[in-house]
C-alpha cells in the first residue's frame, strides 16, 4: 500500500487527504502496538523525575536571568504549557530539592539530577525502538547512543531558554510597542503561536531523529515532528478547557496537582508516540532510501 505514490506536485485538498489516511495509518498501528502502555510508563517516570528535570531547565535559564525571575518564567511557561494545577504541584516539588551545603553535598545532588533526567530520555528511546520495531543498539559506540538522551536533555533546556527570552521580547512588545506601533492584539498572539510551534517542533524532530536507533530521512522526520506539534498544541488547547471544568483537584484533595502532572506527562507521552508512528508509516510509505536500523547500517558501510 502507498500512501505517497509520487513525488510530483499536489493539490492542497490531495494533500490533506493523503494526510488524514497516513494519521489514521499511524492510530491503527499506535493500538495495534499497544504503545498506550509505553505512553503510561514514561508518564510515571516523567512524573517521578520532574524534580530534577525542573532544576536542570531552572539552571539553563538562570545563565540569563537570575535564579528567582528563572524559576518564575520557568514555571509560568509551564502553566502557560499545561495550566495553572501543573505549575503549582511543580512549585510545591522544586523547594525540597534545591541544592544546598558543601561541595561533597552539590555533587551528589547534581548526579542525582542527571541520573533522574538520564532515566527519562533512556525509556523514551526504548519505547520509540518498540514503535520503530528495532532492536537496541549493541555495536561499536553503543554507550554514545545513550549519550544521545543527554544531548536531548540540554537542548530542551536551550529550547525553554529560547522560549523564555522570546516571551519576554513579547511581553516587552504588548506592553511597549503595542502603543507606539497601534499593533492590534492578535498580532502578537499568532507571532507567540507560531514561535511556539516552531519551537516545539524542532524539539520532536530531535526526539525523533536522534534517539530511536535506526537511520531515518530528515524529511519524514520534519513532517511527523511538525504534525506532532500540531497535535500537541492543539491537545495544550483542549486540556487546558478540561482541567478548568472537571475541578480534578478538588476532587483528589491533596494528591489534585499530582494528578493533574500525571494526567498531563500521560497525554504528553501519547502525543509523543502517537507522532512517532506517524513519522514511521509516512517513511514506511514515502520511499525512504536509509530506513535501516544502526545494526544493519553499520554493517553495511563495515563493507564498503
Amino acid at each position: 500500500m502507498s500512501l505517497i505514490a509520487s513525488h510530483a506536485p499536489v493539490s492542497p485538498r490531495s494533500l490533506a487527504w493523503r494526510t488524514g489516511r497516513i494519521l489514521l495509518a499511524s492510530v491503527r498501528a499506535f493500538s495495534t502496538d499497544n504503545v498506550g502502555r509505553l505512553g503510561a510508563a514514561l508518564a510515571f517516570y516523567t512524573t517521578v523525575a520532574v524534580a530534577p528535570l525542573l532544576v536542570l531547565a531552572i539552571a539553563v535559564a538562570g545563565a540569563v536571568f537570575k535564579e528567582g525571575a528563572a524559576r518564575a518564567r520557568v514555571l509560568g511557561e509551564i502553566e502557560h504549557l499545561a495550566g495553572p494545577q501543573a505549575s503549582k504541584a511543580l512549585g510545591t516539588i522544586h523547594a525540597p530539592v534545591e541544592i544546598s551545603g558543601g561541595v561533597v553535598a552539590t555533587l551528589i545532588g547534581v548526579g542525582t539530577l542527571v541520573i533522574g533526567a538520564f532515566g527519562v530520555f533512556s525509556h523514551l528511546q526504548d519505547a520509540l525502538n518498540a514503535i520503530w520495531h528495532v532492536p537496541p543498539y549493541r555495536g561499536r559506540g553503543w554507550w554514545r547512543r545513550r549519550l544521545f538522551s543527554m544531548a536531548t536533555v540540554m537542548a530542551t533546556g536551550f529550547l525553554l531558554l529560547v522560549s523564555l527570552i522570546v516571551s519576554a521580547a513579547l511581553s516587552w512588545l504588548e506592553t511597549n510597542a503595542m502603543e507606539r506601533f497601534s499593533l492590534p492584539p492578535f498580532v502578537l498572539q499568532t507571532v507567540n503561536l507560531l514561535v511556539s510551534l516552531v519551537v516545539i517542533t524542532f524539539l520532536f524532530a530531535m526526539i525523533f531523529k536522534l534517539l530511536p536507533d535506526l537511520r531515518v530521512e530528515w524529511r519524514h522526520v520534519w513532517v511527523g515532528a511538525g504534525v506532532t506539534a500540531l497535535l500537541f498544541t492543539a491537545g495544550k488547547v483542549l486540556l487546558g478547557i478540561y482541567f478548568s471544568h472537571a475541578h480534578v483537584t478538588s476532587a483528589y484533595g491533596a494528591a489534585g496537582s499530582l494528578v493533574v502532572l500525571l494526567l498531563w506527562c500521560y497525554y504528553a507521552a501519547q502525543i509523543v508516540f502517537l507522532g512517532a508512528e506517524f513519522t514511521r508509516i509516512t517513511a514506511l510509505t514515502g520511499g525512504g532510501r536509509d530506513f535501516r536500523p544502526l545494526e544493519e547500517a553499520s554493517a553495511a558501510n563495515g563493507k564498503k
